[in-house]
């Protein structure tokens, strides 16, 4: 039956999809977008002051003013590259080697508040945290690596290269800094350095699986980069091979050896490590839930252009992933969001560069299929760990964009509690109420989100505070409460008069004033 709910109150057209051919700000993470003009220059402000402070030695006040700085806008380069160039003046004639940081580098880590903080989602008080730890010991490297790995998962890559790249200054061959460095600049296709990332690691385990695969895999993807190779002749079309009929992962592997051991066999590697398309295919055809082999075919995949196929082979691993705790599991899981958000992201420029029906179909199927998976990773870290926010609250985004709505507020409601993301919560579940016409709790959640993003806020968002008002009073002029629809959409117009349509909102209001 058609529905009667008036026009004004039915979901506006950007729900429960938006138009492909626009760049979707829900796929972006939450975390260093949003930053309204007004706290930018405030945090500019602040960032002036402890240049300052730097320069006359005040080096302690400056700490604090750049940790608030890092801690709202953790992906700002600028402000870490003076958070370290304050830290590196306060020590200045200091070495690691040092009395003063020997005792330092043997002290214990801040890590823990650090991670517990980023497990919740709390990103302000997880940075906050960081920074004071590296306040009492400016030589954690634990502390360095968590806030790399923040900036990771926030989808900030120059921060997250930063800390890495500061944490190996402090020692080039810590074992788990090599890691994190080798992946984080593989994803960047910075491939020789983070090859000789991992072949750190292998110069202290020889026999490190892992490292092993990653130089192999890394070989053949700078080839595939650098050569200039055509994506559709390495997918098999035509009398093309997928692959260079000599493998550079096997060049790699040879380099690798001792000197004597082609002299003597014994001495060489004991089992090659299957590294090409076609050998991980038939791999992890036979064990599904080898999921290290997964991943590999999946970043081959990924480099040749074949990110859906890619998709398709990490959502199958990961539901036969048989330790959903395990390290490896998370890679895969973030693996598989960052192949969904890219190809997400080439669709929607493609659609947007020539808007043809047909591009526009595909980037709208692309980007179903990528909503598909991160879903998928949501709701199973969100199960795994009820109580993080985060997840609860990407997962209710996933949910709400698939057009599940009775689904998305259950989510939505299990990630009430983290300040930060107070406002955007409440909003999104008004949307989600108005949506399944549940109008009063709609109304109910726009107003909670409007006192929460609030000026006075210790978060607030003048996006989300702008956005708040506009659906509180376009609610409420379709429920026929002219007093509140004025009140909200006045404040709005006092805010951006050239806000959507809020001047013509306010049009209609005197005119059934005068009608009535």
């Amino acid at each position: 039956m058609k529905s009667t709910v008036p026009l004004s109150l039915r979901p506006a057209p950007d729900w429960p999809m938006p138009d492909p051919s626009e760049a979707s700000s829900d796929f972006a993470p939450r975390a260093g977008r949003g930053i309204s003009p007004a706290t930018r220059q405030r945090l500019e402000a602040v960032h002036t002051r402890a240049k300052a402070c730097l320069e006359r030695g005040d080096h302690d006040y400056a700490h604090d003013l750049l940790t608030q700085c890092i801690a709202e806008d953790p992906g700002s380069l600028i402000y870490a590259q003076t958070f370290r160039a304050n830290i590196t003046k306060k020590y200045a004639g200091s070495t690691k080697k040092s009395s003063r940081f020997s005792a330092l580098m043997g002290g214990s880590s801040g890590k823990a508040a650090v991670a517990k903080a980023a497990g919740k989602g709390a990103w302000t008080e997880a940075f906050t945290a960081g920074c004071q730890a590296l306040k009492k010991n400016p030589v954690d490297l634990p502390v360095l690596r968590e806030l790399a790995r923040g900036c990771g998962e926030l989808g900030h890559v120059e921060t997250q290269l930063f800390y890495l790249r500061w944490a190996l200054d402090l020692d080039l061959h810590d074992d788990e800094t090599n890691r994190l460095a080798g992946a984080a600049l593989a994803g960047t296709r910075q491939f020789d350095q983070a090859i000789a990332c991992w072949q750190r690691v292998l110069k202290q385990k020889p026999e490190d699986e892992e490292a092993r695969r990653a130089i192999s895999r890394l070989s053949v993807e700078q080839t595939l980069h650098e050569g200039g190779y055509n994506h559709e002749m390495l997918k098999g079309e035509g009398a093309a091979p997928d692959l260079p009929a000599v493998r550079v992962s096997d060049l790699a592997a040879k380099d690798r050896q001792p000197a004597d051991a082609a002299a003597d066999p014994d001495k060489a590697s004991p089992a090659a490590v299957p590294q090409s398309k076609e050998e991980l295919l038939e791999l992890v055809e036979e064990e599904p839930d080898n999921i290290v082999a997964a991943f590999d075919l999946a970043q081959i995949l990924h480099v040749a252009g074949e990110s859906r196929q890619a998709l398709s082979v990490l959502r199958r691993a990961a539901k036969h992933s048989p330790d959903a705790e395990a390290p490896e599991h998370s890679r895969l899981e973030d693996l598989q969001l960052r192949v969904a958000r890219e190809q997400t992201k080439q669709a929607q420029e493609a659609a947007k560069a020539k808007r043809t029906p047909e591009l526009i179909k595909a980037a709208r199927q692309v980007v179903a299929e990528s909503n598909l998976a991160e879903l998928e990773v949501y709701s199973a870290r969100a199960k795994r760990n009820p109580a993080n926010t985060r997840a609860q609250y990407e997962l209710g985004l996933r949910l709400k964009r698939s057009g599940d709505h009775r689904e998305a507020i259950k989510a939505f409601q299990a990630a009430r509690g983290d300040a930060r993301r107070d406002a955007d919560v409440q909003l999104q579940l008004g949307e989600c109420f108005q949506f399944i016409e549940q109008f009063k709790l709609a109304a109910s959640s726009y107003e909670a989100a409007v006192k929460a993003s609030r000026p006075d806020q210790q978060h607030a968002s003048e996006e989300t505070h702008k956005l708040a008002l506009y659906r509180a009073g376009v609610l409420a002029l379709g429920l026929g409460d002219l007093d509140r629809a004025e009140n909200r959409l006045t404040e709005l117009a006092g805010l951006d008069f050239g806000y959507r349509d809020v001047g013509d909102r306010l049009d209609k209001i005197t005119e059934l004033r005068k009608n009535a």
